[in-house]
């Protein structure tokens, strides 16, 4: 048995599509990506996380999309509540930069549950508002 310790408990986990990362959130506006290859008995979170960034606001649920190129994170909304996507580029996680994130309004209230088909071409996301939304990525 391996574990990891951390300084907060982790509101998600999702593993990569290879096996060999873990994406934790945090119920703040943290997301981290743990290296598994790194872990023994017991580590601690800062000598297997490859990345920790703040994503800059109150971060619900994440995942990898199935090709490993991006995280989708759930993220409060700044002014009604509203459940809000966040791509992000895993590429940026080398500067800790998100500038190339891409944002944008899907549901009315809080997002609950996101998850991308196997092929990558559409996610779907449920939230307190009622809804599943079922999302296109070709575009």
């Amino acid at each position: 048995m391996h574990k990891v310790e951390l300084d907060v408990s982790a509101s998600s986990l999702e593993w990569s599509l290879d096996g060999k990362s873990l994406l934790m959130t945090f119920g703040g506006r943290n997301v981290s990506v743990l290296d598994m290859s790194k872990m023994s008995s017991t580590s601690l979170k800062k000598d297997v996380a490859t990345v920790s960034i703040d994503i800059n606001e109150k971060v619900g649920k994440c995942c990898f999309s199935p090709c490993g190129n991006y995280i989708a994170a759930s993220v409060q909304g700044s002014t009604h509540n509203e459940g809000v996507i966040k791509l992000i580029s895993t590429k940026d996680f080398s500067s800790k930069s998100l500038s190339s994130a891409y944002k944008f309004v899907c549901h009315t209230a809080p997002i609950r549950s996101i998850q991308f088909s196997n092929c990558g071409s559409t996610f779907v996301t449920s939230s307190d508002d009622g809804l599943v939304g079922v999302w296109n990525t070709k575009n």
